[in-house]
């Protein structure tokens, strides 16, 4: 509902003089529906209810209740004013509670989400980082390749790779997660690569099954893109199980550099085609649909912007709607 539409300017100024009181008796009244009702909620006298609901009908020269003996019911336009006093007030309760938690340390637990795989692979680092930073903060970590419902299952955070996002709740881009085409010395001593990537055998090829990192190879070198299916002799659903295939020898795997590395380091793998820029894929966190943001929250977004080599501001964060 767009409830600025029926409000015309007089009105909306006499609205600002409405104290929060009036307006949380407002409230009070249109949930209840009973003048007793509000009262006992609100430990007010029942008259008391009745002279600020007529005090403020008076100063803004409408009707926001209809009164009878059997029942109390709101006006269209009454309705609409309490609505718009409930957004009111929820704004009030957040900057008494940012200001109340302004320079507090970190505490009390995060409840995080995040798929099984990028979860061991970086979420567990950024945990036992942003814990040896902030001593009384903990962490419970749901890792699932299930989509969650961060807002219905109580999440403070979910972490989501590619773009498939939602549009209706806050979302912070961390960074990139970068990929390479990576092989076993075994792999290449044994056939000698060709000069270019798309004439790469079946063979020589293995493939990751699913999920928003998965399915073609994309490319690019010098202004020209390639697109690659991988059909090899190996087909997995796990990362893991893919670095394990290429360093037994078994083809040409696709790779997240993050896991690629230490094979790296060890000589286990070797980077081919090094001259090709695979596409990346985004990182994410979701947050719950509430306007303010912990401290608890910033301290582990911060530890994972620093991790994935974004910026620890979160207010310059893509598509970033929450109240830091």
């Amino acid at each position: 509902m767009i409830i600025e539409d029926n409000f015309d300017n007089t009105t909306l100024t006499l609205m600002s003089s409405i104290s929060p009181l009036e307006l949380r008796v407002l409230l009070k009244l249109l949930d209840s529906g009973s003048f007793t009702a509000a009262a006992v909620a609100l430990d007010l006298d029942k008259s008391q209810v009745s002279r600020v609901v007529a005090r403020v009908e008076r100063r803004l020269g409408v009707r926001l209740f209809e009164r009878s003996t059997r029942a109390l019911r709101a006006t269209a336009l009454g309705a609409e004013v309490c609505a718009r006093a409930r957004q009111v007030l929820a704004g009030l309760e957040g900057i008494e509670t940012l200001a109340a938690e302004h320079g507090k340390a970190p505490a009390g637990t995060l409840r995080l989400a995040c798929g099984v795989e990028f979860g061991s692979l970086a979420v567990s680092g950024w945990i036992a980082t942003c814990l040896a930073r902030q001593p009384a903060m903990a962490v419970d970590a749901d890792f699932s390749n299930r989509v969650v419902d961060i807002i219905e299952e109580g999440f403070d955070i979910a972490i989501r790779l590619g773009d498939a996002l939602p549009s209706d709740l806050p979302v912070v881009r961390l960074g990139a997660l970068g990929y390479g085409l990576f092989a076993s010395p075994v792999t290449l001593a044994g056939a000698p690569l060709p000069d270019h990537p798309s004439l790469l055998s079946a063979r020589a090829v293995l493939r990751y099954a699913v999920g928003s990192h998965g399915g073609a190879w994309r490319m690019t070198r010098d202004g020209e893109t390639l697109t690659m299916r991988a059909h090899g002799r190996v087909t997995v659903n796990n990362v893991f199980a893919l670095a394990d295939a290429a360093r037994a020898g078994l083809g040409i795997a696709r790779l997240p550099r993050l896991l690629a590395r230490d094979y790296l380091a060890r000589g286990e793998l070797m980077e081919v085609f090094a001259d090709w820029t695979l596409a990346t894929v985004a990182v994410h966190a979701v947050l719950p649909g509430n306007r303010h943001v912990p401290p608890k929250t910033h301290a582990f977004l911060d530890v994972a912007r620093a991790a994935m080599g974004g910026s620890a501001d979160l207010g310059c964060a893509e598509r970033f709607r929450a109240n830091c």
